[in-house]
């Protein structure tokens, strides 16, 4: 069993990027901790955090781990509870986008209202298909309003992911863009 402490925010995003489908792919339904990042992917997008946003103790072997428990301890940080499992997870660096240059910044804030809220999701998908020139699920950009901040884009061109990177890139999404045929 492993201790891990990190801020609610971030918790709430690994959460929500883990697979959540019980039998699908196992190994998707835990997170992954290595030595630089923590990471979570459903397989349409994916989320990396820098190890150094988290305590995660010494010497805690890099692998794929099942979330057992999750407490708040006063708001601003999460306790978390980890088994580490055996499987492989994915080679995620391949997905994420290279050789990028930052296009736009886009400001995405969690407000309360939920109208409010919508609009800011609506908002924040027109200006990626603006810079992209590609369509994304607003579920998936629905948990970037945690942490209520800019996100730095990055694009490769049209039909590829996009890369959204947070506080001094220490937060990395992956996106999959939806194919439209017109």
């Amino acid at each position: 069993m492993v201790k891990v402490l990190m801020q609610t925010g971030d918790w709430h995003l690994l959460k929500e990027f883990k697979e959540n489908k019980k039998g699908t792919r196992e190994v998707l339904e835990g997170v992954y901790l290595g030595k630089e990042y923590a990471a979570a992917t459903d397989g349409r997008r994916l989320i990396t955090i820098d190890i150094d946003r988290m305590t995660v103790p010494e010497n805690t072997p890099a692998g794929i781990y099942s979330i057992i428990a999750a407490k708040k301890i006063n708001g601003i940080f999460t306790e978390l509870c980890l088994e580490k499992y055996d499987g492989e997870y994915p080679e995620i660096e391949k997905v994420i986008p290279k050789d990028n240059n930052c296009i736009k910044t886009i400001r995405i804030d969690k407000e309360k209202d939920k109208a409010l809220q919508e609009m800011i999701l609506t908002r924040a998908a027109i200006q990626l298909f603006q810079i992209t020139e590609n369509a994304y699920n607003i579920h998936f950009i629905r948990p970037l309003a945690v942490l209520s901040t800019v996100w730095n884009v990055y694009c490769s061109g049209k039909d590829k992911p996009i890369l959204l990177t947070a506080d001094s890139d220490k937060v990395k999404i992956v996106l999959l863009p939806f194919r439209i045929d017109v």
